[in-house]
């Protein structure tokens, strides 16, 4: 999740979630980029209108994801009612374990049905000539030509409070009952701390940190994708700074969230990045030789119309299996 540096709502936050903090500090000192897949004709796009685009979860390689974290998270708390309401209640005296689970009954089928995710991975050194096999794999069986694009993740990492969302990474430890322990437990041995907080404000940290449960855990399996999400749902939280519009997409229309980052509020939001600035490479994915070679001109002409040149177009070498 993204989170400012000085405010209360930071504190509380590293209190019910320090494996986030630790994962930044992480990746901070591994020197790896954030690198989003996807058909190249989306990428150009992306780079092209300077918008990032965030898709419906019902749209993703596996929907079910969500729905299972979901019902996985209702059926613990069934199962340690008695623990949950001490942990929560504990620090205030208030109701706030009820309030809280009839938040989530109310807004369960919002969380399925009107939460927005855009998905990068880390793009580590030895991925920077071909990319990743399997993300190929995943996005290149639907397109004619898949592509990568990598972006400088400082700006990713900062403070983006402003646009209501939030960026954290996949767990793949599928150990989601295990994750909701050791919340209850950090809520249960901090309860001096959070005497201060607002009513509202508490709900509201708990609430998101169940929907964060929800949506970031995946199999083990997967671990190599190495995962980070940018997580929005504008019923629950509406932002100022992202637009909601309708984009055909692999042939399908369909309704994405945008962030326009030529929109001067969003700038000052993320310091003046922009997807054309903290762009590095664009990678062009597995295709038959000459569709590679005409994909890596036509990106060739975008970059210097975004007086990019500087940003490497690069044909992965990874064999094509048509």
């Amino acid at each position: 999740m993204t989170y400012s540096q000085s405010s209360q709502d930071d504190i509380v936050a590293k209190l019910l979630n320090p494996k986030y903090f630790e994962r930044v500090d992480s990746f901070k000192v591994s020197g790896n980029q954030f690198v989003q897949y996807s058909s190249a004709a989306n990428i150009r796009k992306i780079i092209h209108s300077n918008e990032l685009w965030l898709s419906n979860v019902r749209l993703m390689n596996d929907a079910s994801e969500v729905s299972f974290g979901l019902e996985r998270i209702f059926n613990y708390i069934t199962q340690n009612h008695n623990l949950w309401l001490a942990a929560i209640n504990g620090c205030n005296g208030r109701n706030d374990a009820e309030i809280i689970i009839q938040a989530l009954l109310e807004k369960k089928s919002l969380v399925l049905n009107d939460t927005y995710i855009a998905c990068f991975s880390e793009h580590e050194k030895s991925d920077e000539k071909d990319g990743k096999l399997s993300m190929w794999r995943s996005y290149g069986k639907n397109s004619k030509c898949p592509a990568a694009l990598v972006i400088n993740p400082s700006k990713l990492l900062q403070d983006a409070s402003g646009f209501n969302a939030f960026f954290c990474p996949v767990d793949y430890s599928d150990k989601i009952e295990e994750e909701m322990n050791s919340l209850l437990g950090r809520i249960k041995d901090n309860q001096d701390k959070f005497v201060g907080v607002s009513q509202a404000k508490y709900i509201n940290h708990i609430f998101l940190q169940i929907l964060r449960i929800a949506v970031t855990f995946k199999h083990p399996g997967f671990n190599e994708e190495k995962e980070w999400r940018l997580i929005y749902s504008p019923q629950l939280i509406d932002s100022d700074y992202i637009d909601e519009e309708v984009e055909d997409i692999a042939g399908m229309p369909q309704v994405v969230q945008k962030i326009k980052f030529e929109n001067g509020c969003v700038k000052s939001l993320f310091k003046g990045a922009s997807i054309k600035s903290e762009l590095s490479q664009v990678l062009i994915g597995p295709a038959a030789n000459e569709v590679q070679l005409m994909v890596k001109k036509a990106f060739e002409k975008t970059m210097s119309e975004c007086n990019r040149n500087d940003a490497m177009v690069q044909i992965s070498t990874t064999p094509y299996r048509g």
